[in-house]
């Protein structure tokens, strides 16, 4: 058998054994799903706390101390994002391990 036919096959048993496809379609849906959130807090969320300050967005909330500025805004945002997409996450494993116990404390 040639080297490059031997290699192949043990290529394909490992992506086989290690379930490589299905973590590659998970992380492709993972990322558009971030691209996804990151909209709607962008264009809807952020926007609606920033009702509160209406001389500004809320992305471009900054402070600025000794000629520094600090963007709290786009932490906030970032921080939202965040808690959306781990909540998705949390969501999703939920449903798809709902009869395993993997998610279950010990």
């Amino acid at each position: 058998m040639p080297k490059t036919l031997a290699q192949a096959k043990g290529f394909m048993a490992f992506i086989k054994q290690y379930n490589v496809v299905p973590v590659a379609i998970a992380f492709v849906l993972a990322t558009a799903v971030s691209g996804i959130i990151d909209k709607i807090v962008s264009g809807l969320i952020t926007p609606l706390i920033g009702l509160v300050n209406p001389t500004q967005s809320l992305a471009e909330l900054s402070y600025t101390v000794r000629g520094q500025q600090f963007m709290v805004g786009e932490v906030i945002d970032a921080v939202i994002n965040f808690l959306i997409i781990a909540l998705v996450v949390y969501v999703a494993a939920k449903a798809i391990f709902k009869d395993d116990s993997i998610l279950e404390k010990k």
